[in-house]
């Protein structure tokens, strides 16, 4: 399945509200129903074109410095999908929207309202 096709039918999904409320008592508080829904989706890969998108399992958002070795609970990024080359699509919890972060550099590189705008790209 594509990340588009998982994307044009996440309300489908059920949301895992204990796994939820384990992420927002490390990040802070998820505004963001789409958020809580990616989440909640099977850890998998999905494809774009010859781009993979591997959505993180509960143990690297929940642990992030054990297994991606960056803390991204001290900068309210929750890590969601590996875009690979150290890319991560990340949801920022403080300023609710979505962000490119590359993990070996420790920045953001872009910023976004739209999950969609990532897949268009």
């Amino acid at each position: 399945m594509t990340i588009k096709e998982i994307y044009e039918h996440l309300n489908d999904i059920t949301i895992r509200d204990e796994f939820v409320k384990q992420v927002e008592k490390l990040y802070g508080n998820i505004n963001n129903n789409e958020i809580k829904l990616m989440l909640s989706l099977k850890n998998n890969f999905y494809n774009l074109g010859d781009k993979l998108f591997r959505k993180l399992d509960d143990d690297e958002i929940l642990d992030p410095v054990k297994y991606l070795g960056v803390n991204m609970l001290q900068i309210h990024l929750v890590p969601l999908f590996d875009i690979s080359d150290n890319d991560f699509i990340t949801y920022d919890v403080q300023n609710n929207e979505f962000a490119l972060f590359n993990i070996q550099e420790e920045i953001v590189f872009s910023r976004t309202n739209k999950f969609l705008d990532y897949l268009n790209k």
